[in-house]
């Protein structure tokens, strides 16, 4: 059933579940306070669904990501 679910999603995005993971495990807790990494998430992310996200928008999604724990390592 499951298997089913994920297979109709990936047949109507164009998006394996595999890269979803991938971009989705990027922004687990520990990930948070690494700006490279939550970075490269974000730029994955675009690829995934085939476009390049403005310099801002990069900006406003890593800051609300890392939100207070910026200065925190």
């Amino acid at each position: 059933m499951e298997n089913d679910i994920v297979k109709r999603i990936e047949k109507k995005t164009g998006i394996d579940m595999r890269s979803v993971s991938k971009v989705a495990d990027a922004f687990k807790e520990n990930n948070r306070y690494d700006e490279y990494k939550v970075r490269r998430a974000v730029k994955h992310a675009g690829f995934l669904f085939g476009k390049r996200f403005p310099k801002e928008w990069e900006n406003a999604v890593v800051s609300k990501v890392m939100g207070k724990n910026r200065n925190r390592r």
